[in-house]
């Protein structure tokens, strides 16, 4: 009988919970709601997939929350809220020799719609899983969690200001707005059906490296505050150790891209991502990649002049024709507002120039964009990660597949030295022989003009624009013009 009553009991309790859960779905105006009414979790389920009160923090604010008012709110929304990571604390702690498998998570961008599906646009993030998880020894560690970097205000707040009116005798010449902040994030779950594109095994980490990580994770996020889309290259793929990238981005493939490498490098000596030996989760064959934005630009983005009343209004007139382009607001754009997939064909089919905005440094960067402006069809390329190195040549040497040229000071002024140098070369190719067959005086050493025609030509032949080539160039050019005024 006593266990009748209880089990009516703990019924009833139930009964009550489902119809305060349906009367709050009734009047949720939103649909996902509808079509995908929250799971009702036990008790023993919730202590499970939740963390710790005084980890337990809003997506929008950090104020702390009661256990009893964030279940009521996983409840009513579906799952518990992502956990801003403000310190290394907000990851569960687990025993130093505890081993933890990692899975690089991907899933379609929702807000780019099938174009994000076409040109291989995704949203990233780091997923956990525990190994030989027990709830008894650990009951403040979910067996599963993800952390993840975002955009709070995504998709324009990230990649375009707020324009606005100019206030007389404030001093701001701009009256831009950004809503462009980002951080990482925690959340005590892993929903496998929202990681579409799947997930990737990469490898296995112990307690204390994931300890280390909460920390990096914490000073990644103070480092960029910021979400910046665009990546600035010379060209619309990753040539390794050729092609040149001026300004890198960051998103969440960034962090994740970061997070990999910080797991590797924070792991035991020499272990890297494969703690655990023969427990390790294996490292994936192919190469992992992530989603890039690149602009293709000639040159390095020149930094504007915001004191220069001219350069700081063309930098407010290009967010204003774009945002209304955008946005849908303002005269002549009656028509409505771009969605974000037709905002990007707008970028790669109309602009030759392009400002971004340096959030930690508060500067604005323009660059003039070359053929094909934007890389649309090559979103999805290799990422830079320390054991993804390849024999791309077949030659035995392993190279990073993502590995960009090193940009070196006065870059520009070196490749047009190399290309006046590459004309004169090929002049002298020709007519050196002769010249100096008929022209030059017999007293001439012939080792110092062979020693300065063969540097030269080395220099011109394996593009080397350095002080040796310079100076073989000068000699030659000193010698020969010498001789020839001297016949004259």
């Amino acid at each position: 009988l006593r266990c009748i009553l209880v089990r009516r009991s703990l019924f009833l309790k139930q009964m009550k919970i489902l119809k305060t859960e349906l009367l709050v779905l009734a009047v949720a105006p939103a649909k996902a709601f509808l079509a995908t009414p929250p799971k009702l979790l036990s008790t023993r389920e919730r202590t499970q997939a939740l963390p710790p009160p005084w980890k337990t923090a809003s997506r929008l604010h950090d104020q702390v929350r009661s256990a009893e008012e964030f279940i009521t709110e996983a409840a009513v929304s579906g799952g518990p809220l992502d956990v801003r990571i403000t310190s290394a604390a907000v990851l569960p702690l687990l025993p130093s020799d505890a081993l933890v498998d990692v899975y690089y998570a991907e899933m379609g961008i929702k807000a780019l719609g099938t174009i994000g599906d076409v040109v291989d646009a995704y949203h990233t993030g780091i997923v956990f899983s525990v190994q030989d998880h027990d709830p008894e020894t650990m009951p403040d560690v979910p067996p599963m969690f993800t952390v993840e970097w975002y955009a709070l205000n995504f998709p324009f707040g990230a990649f375009l200001p707020t324009v606005n009116p100019l206030a007389e005798g404030s001093g701001d010449i701009l009256g831009l707005q950004w809503e462009n902040e980002a951080h990482a994030f925690y959340a005590p779950i892993c929903d496998e059906t929202r990681w579409s594109k799947g997930k990737t095994p990469v490898g296995t980490v112990s307690g204390a490296t994931l300890a280390k990580y909460g920390e990096w994770c914490v000073e990644f996020c103070t480092a960029n505050p910021a979400y910046q889309a665009y990546e600035v290259w010379d060209r619309p793929v990753i040539v390794p150790g050729e092609s040149r990238r001026w300004t890198s981005s960051y998103t969440c493939a960034t962090f994740a891209e970061d997070s990999l490498t910080a797991l590797h490098d924070l792991g035991k000596p020499g272990a890297g991502l494969q703690e655990g030996g023969d427990r390790a989760l294996r490292r994936p064959k192919d190469f992992l990649r992530r989603s890039y934005v690149p602009m293709i630009a000639g040159s390095a983005p020149e930094i504007v002049d915001q004191t220069d009343p001219e350069e700081a209004q063309g930098v407010r007139d290009f967010y204003i024709e774009l945002s209304r382009a955008a946005r849908g607001k303002g005269e002549g754009y009656e028509g409505g507002s771009l969605n974000i997939s037709e905002f990007i064909r707008l970028i790669a089919d109309r602009l030759e120039f392009y400002y971004i905005y340096d959030q930690p440094k508060d500067e604005y960067f323009r660059l003039e964009l070359v053929k094909p402006y934007f890389a649309l069809t090559h979103l999805y390329q290799p990422m830079s990660l320390p054991w993804q190195m390849m024999d791309l040549d077949g030659d035995g040497v392993l190279t990073d597949p993502a590995r960009f040229r090193e940009i070196i000071d006065n870059e520009s002024f070196f490749s047009e030295l190399t290309g006046f140098a590459s004309e004169v070369g090929g002049l002298l190719k020709r007519r050196l022989p002769d010249i100096l067959g008929k022209k030059l005086k017999k007293n001439l050493t012939p080792v110092l003009v062979a020693t300065a025609v063969l540097l030269l030509i080395a220099g011109v032949e394996f593009d080397i624009p350095s002080f040796a080539s310079g100076t073989a160039l000068g000699i030659v050019l000193g010698v020969v013009g010498s001789q020839l005024l001297s016949k004259k």
